[in-house]
């Protein structure tokens, strides 16, 4: 007879399945010990007397007779498990390097005149971070109407400052970056030689960030050389954070001060390796932004922080040529001329 309504769980005969066992795998892996504290709690309890020797045989012997595993089998199936699900997250990680990278932030800019063609320090492929859930990537843009095409490979295009070059010295690419830069665009167009695009008017385009060869704009998709510009209108003087992506080398000029300077692909569409961090001015702020591409994907992409987009306007927004690009920001710009009297458009639409 069996003292104890627990041990009538147990199996009696060869041919049952002892439904203990998936409590003892819950509870401590079947291992030896909880059987013996089973015991001493009289949670087992005896069979006319049995030893405890008698009971723990009594309850795994017919484990192995119905191929059910013995703690010290658990274990080694335990092992087994443990080297697979660590072999499998290795593999995630050897496949998706981005899955934990982390990017680098870069402080107390803007560039010095002398680093303004050096790269970030750190800048290699683990700050790789995607950031293709991010719904603040922008998609309109304002410039030349076209590429400067046959560069000669980003890394002799990027020395140059095709801007000067396309203007004959009317603008540069720092003088472009301010308000009365983006206000010569009205009347000074691009005219790069024939085999370098041409002539190129200014307007509004949209790009698509997440298709990786954006830059291509329905031209050549090797060696070219992309220019987009947007305007931030701040409510108050603000620090932002802009994170860019590109294929090949980017540099990314905000009032007239150079703030970002890279030469690295960043991996992908919307994969960042740096995190900037920049001064906004209250009012409209001009952000220029070229990307160089030699071959393969050609992309240029950036958003700000959450803050940023939420609490400024970004222009363009509804406009879709230069005309009425320059109605939306006509509030928002403000031109410093000889004296450096402070106007706006709106001021000067009224004269």
């Amino acid at each position: 007879m069996v003292i104890g309504k627990e041990v009538s769980f147990l199996p009696t005969t060869n041919n049952q399945q002892p439904t203990t066992i998936p409590h003892f795998r819950k509870e401590a892996a079947h291992s030896e010990k909880i059987a013996h504290e089973f015991v001493a709690k009289k949670q087992l309890a005896p069979h006319f007397g049995e030893s405890k020797t008698e009971i723990k045989e009594r309850c795994f012997l017919p484990c192995l007779k119905t191929g059910v595993s013995t703690p010290k089998n658990l274990m080694k199936i335990f092992y087994q498990l443990t080297f697979v699900i660590t072999m499998i997250f290795l593999m995630v990680i050897g496949t998706s390097s981005s899955a934990f990278a982390q990017a680098n932030d870069i402080e107390g800019g803007p560039l010095k005149e002398d680093d303004f063609l050096k790269d970030p320090d750190p800048n290699g492929d683990g700050l790789r971070e995607s950031h293709a859930n991010n719904k603040n990537w922008i998609t309109k843009w304002y410039g030349p109407d076209g590429n400067y095409e046959n560069n000669g490979g980003f890394q002799a295009s990027s020395q140059r400052d095709l801007i000067d070059e396309g203007t004959n010295g009317k603008l540069t690419e720092i003088k472009l970056s301010t308000a009365a830069g983006l206000n010569l665009t009205q009347t000074v167009d691009m005219k790069w030689k024939a085999g370098n695009g041409g002539t190129r008017a200014w307007t509004v385009f949209e790009l698509d960030p997440a298709d990786g060869n954006n830059m291509n704009r329905g031209g050549p998709v090797d060696n070219i050389d992309t220019y987009g510009m947007i305007v931030i209108h701040a409510p108050v003087a603000r620090k932002a954070i802009m994170s860019p992506a590109h294929d090949d080398h980017a540099q990314i000029w905000i009032n007239g001060e150079k703030w970002y300077n890279n030469s690295r692909w960043t991996g992908a569409a919307q994969t960042i390796l740096h995190n900037v961090e920049v001064d906004l001015k209250k009012g409209g702020n001009v952000v220029l932004y070229r990307v160089g591409e030699s071959g393969g994907s050609a992309y240029i992409n950036l958003h700000f922080d959450d803050d940023t987009h939420n609490e400024c306007k970004i222009y363009p927004d509804k406009s879709k040529d230069q005309k009425s690009f320059f109605s939306e920001v006509a509030g928002s710009l403000d031109v410093d001329p000889v004296g450096k009297l402070t106007t706006t458009w709106a001021d000067i639409k009224r004269r």
